[in-house]
């Protein structure tokens, strides 16, 4: 028998000397690496990975937009071969741990939520946050900036001292707060709001400022500078931009168009959308309902149970909402009130039956910042999915919170019953995912694979399938002339050829 091999006995003790967390995390990022190699790249991933990206560096993106920092990242991830795919990896895992980590529930349940709920988000904001290279870089990496951010305020409010910051650390700071301003519009406002608030809290209720968090303030206040002094948003503003615009008009005309798309678009997908998210909401609700028993009133039990029924109903009924275009604005609007729903629900959970003190102010200060990221989004176009993957990550943090509530008042049973069913769910989607994007990537590559066949054979124009579950890949195919031009200059093919993507 090899002596190499280790019984169930010693492998449980190396399990345990090692830390089952540690085991976790690595084995989520090599399994989030072998998931990434499988995404293709797609759309604009063709233009940043071509000439089209070298062509908006060499201008360093003058008129083109103030995402500096994510641009820049994109044009690495689209010429880093695998190395991509480890980066995606390591994202998940940083953003995964943050989660569980902001919440204190860093226990097996927790993790094995978070993972669920993180592969298991809307598909639109997936696949175009996560799976595609452009979207990734810009908004996984700014809410992975977030999350760093709002840990730093945690632990400066709750063991902070009047330390000065050190030479390294203070540089440190400044570097990270500068190019965390630089990936995402709303983002970077919401961090330079969060970042002077906080900073002004600390000095109204310590009495003196924090060195630390006045380092960010200057650091994002400085990024954010530099991000808005790009010609593209003095141009979006005056409509001028033929892609980006800002509704920058005055009146009753604009606070209706600003009212109606807050309670419409915004909020169908900062709220509607997230189905299992809010599934989880209700239940964890639910849970702390029964286990809270006679401390609540039957009236105010009635009553939130009534809220969490009536939220998670509306929801599911206006899931689908958006591709109605014939509904009426009225009703659409109703997406409004299920994210109403949703915040009072929230708070109203919160005063009654969370007993932390701390975690109270946790899921508020989180409720507060979604509706800070959301705020801007109203009065911008396009808005798309990904635009709300921060948000999403955030509210990921509210039901940490209220696990770990839940687990400390239902005691012991809640973790033992309730690991393995999430975990089994967890790596059933996971499994699927890996499915799912194993067989995008071969239709990929054999794809190309006769592109290039039919090129030799002295072919000017070839017709091509579109890939299998287009709905996992944002702009899968090259179906019109923009990107059609992209995917030629990304693979080398001549630009001549005439490509046709079959029905």
């Amino acid at each position: 028998m090899n002596s190499t091999l280790l019984s169930p006995e010693q492998l449980r003790s190396r399990v345990i000397t090692l830390g089952w967390e540690r085991v976790f995390l690595v084995a989520l990022f090599l399994a989030f690496s072998g998931l990434a190699l499988l995404f293709p790249f797609s759309g604009d991933d063709w233009a940043w990975g071509s000439r089209i990206g070298q062509e908006r560096l060499s201008t360093f993106f003058d008129n083109y937009n103030g995402r500096y920092a994510g641009n820049l990242a994109v044009l690495v991830l689209t010429r880093s071969g695998f190395l991509a795919a480890l980066v995606v990896a390591a994202t998940v895992t940083a953003i995964v741990f943050l989660v569980v980590d902001l919440a204190e529930s860093r226990t097996p349940l927790g993790y094995a939520l978070a993972t669920l709920l993180f592969i298991g988000m809307p598909v639109a904001v997936w696949r175009q946050a996560v799976v595609w290279t452009s979207g990734f870089a810009n908004y996984a990496l700014a809410a992975l900036c977030v999350l760093v951010f709002v840990r730093v305020v945690k632990a400066d409010w709750r063991h902070g001292s009047r330390r000065r910051l050190g030479l390294v650390e203070g540089v440190g700071t400044v570097m990270l707060g500068v190019v965390s301003a630089l990936f995402m519009e709303h983002v970077t406002l919401y961090l330079v709001v969060a970042s002077l608030a906080y900073t002004t809290c600390h000095r109204v209720v310590r009495g003196h400022f924090s060195a630390r968090a006045t380092c960010w303030s200057v650091a994002l206040a400085a990024g954010a500078v530099l991000m808005f002094q790009n010609e593209a948003y003095r141009a979006a503003a005056g409509g001028e931009n033929g892609y980006q615009q800002i509704d920058s008009s005055l009146g009753l005309g604009a606070v209706l168009r600003l009212v109606a798309k807050a309670g419409d678009v915004v909020s169908h997908q900062l709220v509607v959308q997230n189905v299992l998210l809010n599934v989880a909401v209700v239940v964890l609700v639910g849970a702390l309902l029964l286990a809270a028993g006679p401390r609540v009133s039957h009236r105010a039990a009635v009553t939130v149970g009534g809220l969490a029924v009536v939220f998670l109903t509306l929801t599911l009924v206006l899931r689908n909402s958006d591709t109605v275009p014939s509904l009426p604005l009225s009703l659409r609007m109703l997406a409004g009130v299920a994210a109403f729903l949703l915040l009072g629900l929230l708070v109203v959970v919160t005063r009654l039956l969370v007993s932390s003190v701390w975690r109270r102010q946790q899921v508020y200060t989180a409720c507060g910042s979604v509706v800070l990221l959301a705020g801007p989004l109203t009065i911008v176009e396009p808005v798309g999915p990904r635009c709300f993957f921060p948000t999403y990550v955030l509210l990921m943090v509210v039901v940490m919170v209220l696990l770990k509530e839940v687990t400390e008042t239902a005691g012991e049973g809640a973790s033992r019953y309730g690991t393995p069913v999430v975990a089994a769910v967890a790596l059933a989607t996971l499994a699927a995912h890996v499915v799912v994007y194993a067989v995008i990537q071969v239709a990929s590559v054999e794809r190309l694979d006769h592109i290039r066949a039919e090129v030799e054979a002295g072919a000017t124009e070839v017709d091509i399938e579109p890939l299998p579950f287009r709905g996992q890949v944002h702009h899968p195919d090259p179906a019109w002339d923009v990107v059609n031009t992209r995917f030629k200059l990304f693979h080398g093919l001549p630009e001549d050829l005439e490509l046709r993507v079959s029905d």
